[in-house]
């Protein structure tokens, strides 16, 4: 099991979104390493309901690839909560 590292969920899952775009663009082959990619996510969330709603998010992209839009959501709550909270490192610099 990983250490719990929400810029790492944050980097595996704007990985995900790149490569389902490319796959959708033709890359066919890209749609699996973007599933790779989520389940990383999966496993470096630091919270079992974070690792839970990227896992419903994984299943449904794996139905249909143009759910990927799914993830812009996760990705914009992650991001504010990486500014918001203690998972800033520059938190104390502001």
């Amino acid at each position: 099991m990983r250490e719990p590292c929400l810029y790492c969920v944050r980097k595996h899952l704007a990985q995900a979104l790149v490569l389902i775009c490319e796959s959708r663009k033709g890359y066919s082959e890209n749609l699996i390493y973007a599933i790779g990619h989520l389940a990383e996510a999966e496993d470096e969330a630091p919270s079992k309901k974070l690792a839970n709603e990227i896992r419903e998010i994984r299943l449904q992209i794996e139905d249909d690839s143009k759910n990927g839009y799914l993830l812009l959501g996760i990705l914009k709550r992650i991001q504010k909560e990486i500014e918001e909270s203690k998972w800033n490192v520059n938190a104390e610099k502001k």
